[in-house]
């Protein structure tokens, strides 16, 4: 009897296509095929095959399948069923959410798994605090755990003696990182307890060294996987475990399309699997604050491990002209703390979260801002003599003549790292000053060469919020914070979540060795509820005052959110299509109070980037209208194709 496939081809196409299987012919699930499709032929993937009798009979005769593709991998039932899920929760094609999920992935050989050995490090041993949560999570089995963690508190220690947990029980890990620079500390840790179990996946890998690793871990000689994002599709066999470590991070948010979020692919993966879920945090969001008490599986972590307490935080009011005299940047008191550790031998941190030396050009006699002409967003004068636009990465030379009066009056303003570079080697040159930040750290070798720069042999770093996880550095005594209130600026609803969690991770960089540690933060808003809480470590104060906020405004985690964001070089053709979008959403999405509501569309709040005007429309939404918004959004009115449209599930920014 003839059986027909039902086959996902390697086409842009919105759905799958039936092919047929003549006698005689030995196909399987998960199997790449080659198929004839329109006048070529195309390669495919079965994900499902059914006798000929038991579906409708097409009006149409059905193509025959012609041969299997070579070297690709037959993928499981629960990788074939990730990718429709993918495909159907943001709104994208099978074969894109296939391209996601697996690439251009080729077998390579089979691998003697006899050749890996496994661990070299006798585990530590947990404490008290750390033996109970350890205990919880391994006498469960497909559910959700939140570890609470304090910086310094042994979060790692927990997801090495689960993980041995699930090897030993022929079971594979997935440990993820909210970014590739934290990679290699973390694959170090678990590959002194489990050997050449663990393989690394990210996108920094060459074509050939991913295809390795994955091979690894598809022939099972590598239970364990470490790296960011993007390894939560390894194809796992026998998954049991997911970790999401700094699960509070933005970067588990993918910034283009498709815009999947982490935490709900690993959801996915977890329930097909019945494997464990954990997420850690010292500030974890509140979104999975909320989500996990359904289950009650929120541990805390109340102490470092070795006893030290956290740092003391000071706050330096910014409005009370404490700046000193000789800087621009620098209070009185964070000077003082410098001078005082750098005489101690000991060593500081600096977070500056915006690079560059001046982050606004001004002109002295119009009050222009000069500003780059495809995003409206001002230039960053950078040291290097140029200027820099951070919202699309062009560059201009340096001028001081005002393109809106033609004055020779451009004054540079504001702060950036390398302004602080240059103020803190003037003030104290005779101490070895590093800067971490997207300017000098292009590759992930150059990050790991300053830090071993500044363990060795430096006395101050500098940085973005790179700097403020995931590091550890013994003699760290001293943390000045500079520039946090432009972060409580921005006009996102998770503005004051992100200031509280930057404060506080890089405040837990200070005093995790022998020496106790302080922080200074320098802010105008001293009383603002996200920096009084960092102020005294009180993540629970500020997760219910930041709970009262968004369910007060029906913000996530209380509703569900859904973004549509246009872009168009021509601003009034994009306003038709938005208005376009309007009537439609209204027509068939109408709206009821705390089940549908639709914020624009309206002018994004950054309107321009690399010369495109954009619109952003947020839907928010009870999840009982899930499916209503989905159906929604399938209908959108087509787009001209100059416009760009693009669809955001559960957006991390709505900037």
């Amino acid at each position: 009897m003839n059986k027909v496939a039902s086959i996902l081809v390697h086409r842009n196409v919105p759905t799958h296509y039936s092919y047929s299987l003549e006698n005689g012919a030995e196909f399987s699930v998960g199997e790449h095929v080659e198929v004839p499709i329109g006048r070529s032929n195309a390669k495919g993937v079965i994900v499902r095959i059914d006798d000929e009798n038991e579906i409708e009979k097409p009006s149409y005769t059905l193509k025959a399948v012609l041969s299997t593709v070579q070297k690709k991998p037959i993928l499981s039932q629960e990788i074939l069923n990730l990718i429709q899920w993918f495909s159907d929760t943001y709104l994208i094609s099978p074969f894109q959410a296939y391209q996601c999920i697996i690439g251009n992935i080729k077998l390579r050989k089979d691998w003697n798994k006899s050749a890996e050995f496994g661990p070299e490090e006798i585990p530590h041993h947990p404490n008290k605090e750390q033996l109970d949560i350890i205990s919880a999570i391994c006498d469960t089995s497909g559910e959700e755990h939140l570890i609470q963690g304090v910086t310094g508190s042994g979060k790692t220690e927990i997801y090495l003696q689960v993980a041995a947990k699930h090897v030993s029980e022929n079971k594979g890990v997935i440990m993820l990182l909210p970014e590739i620079a934290l990679t290699p500390q973390m694959r170090q840790h678990f590959k002194k307890r489990f050997g050449s179990q663990v393989a690394v996946l990210h996108s920094n890998l060459s074509v050939k060294e991913r295809e390795i690793e994955w091979n690894r871990i598809y022939h099972g000689a590598a239970k364990i996987i470490v790296g960011p994002r993007s390894a939560i599709f390894a194809p796992v066999e026998n998954l049991g475990l997911i970790i999401l470590d700094e699960e509070h991070e933005g970067s588990y948010k993918q910034d283009n399309q498709p815009r999947y979020l982490a935490h709900s692919v690993a959801r996915f993966r977890v329930q097909e699997t019945g494997s464990t879920l954990i997420f850690g945090s010292a500030t974890p969001s509140l979104d999975t604050v909320i989500a996990i008490k359904e289950t009650g599986n929120h541990y805390h972590l109340h102490h470092r491990v070795n006893q030290k307490p956290l740092p003391k935080i000071t706050l330096i009011d910014k409005c009370d002209s404490l700046i000193n005299d000789k800087s621009s940047v620098f209070s009185q008191v964070l000077l003082d703390k410098l001078e005082t550790i750098l005489s101690k031998k000991e060593k500081a941190i600096i977070l500056m979260n915006r690079r560059g030396f001046a982050s606004l050009i001004v002109c002295q006699k119009c009050q222009k801002v000069h500003t780059c002409p495809g995003c409206d967003l001002s230039y960053t004068y950078h040291k290097s003599r140029k200027f820099q636009c951070h919202r699309c990465h062009t560059t201009a030379p340096i001028t001081h003549t005002c393109s809106h009066c033609g004055k020779n009056t451009l004054a540079f303003v504001g702060q950036g790292t390398q302004k602080v570079e240059v103020e803190l080697q003037d003030l104290f040159p005779n101490a070895k000053i590093i800067r971490i930040d997207r300017d000098n750290t292009k590759k992930e070798s150059d990050l790991t060469e300053s830090l071993n720069e500044f363990e060795t042999n430096a006395d101050i770093m500098i940085g973005t919020q790179m700097i403020a996880k995931g590091l550890h550095f013994e003699d760290v005594t001293l943390v000045g914070v500079l520039g946090i209130d432009t972060t409580l600026a921005l006009p996102d609803f998770r503005a004051p979540e992100r200031a509280f969690q930057l404060i506080t991770q890089v405040a837990g960089r200070a005093g995790r060795g022998r020496k106790e540690g302080e922080v200074v933060v320098e802010t105008r808003q001293m009383e603002h509820y996200a920096i009084a809480c960092a102020q005294h470590h009180d993540t629970m104060r500020f997760l219910n005052q930041e709970a009262q906020f968004r369910s007060e405004l029906w913000y996530p985690p209380f509703c569900e959110l859904t973004s549509i964001i246009m872009s168009c070089t021509n601003k009034g053709q994009l306003a038709t299509y938005a208005a376009q979008i309007k009537q439609h959403l209204n027509n068939v999405l109408p709206e009821v109070p705390r089940e549908v509501e639709i914020l624009g569309p309206q002018a994004a709040p950054f309107e321009k980037i690399k010369n495109h005007y954009r619109f952003i429309c947020l839907i928010k939404h009870s999840k009982a209208r899930t499916n209503d918004v989905r159906l929604a959004l399938q209908a959108l009115p087509p787009h001209p194709t100059s416009l760009r449209c693009f669809i955001d599930i559960d957006p991390r920014s709505v900037l």
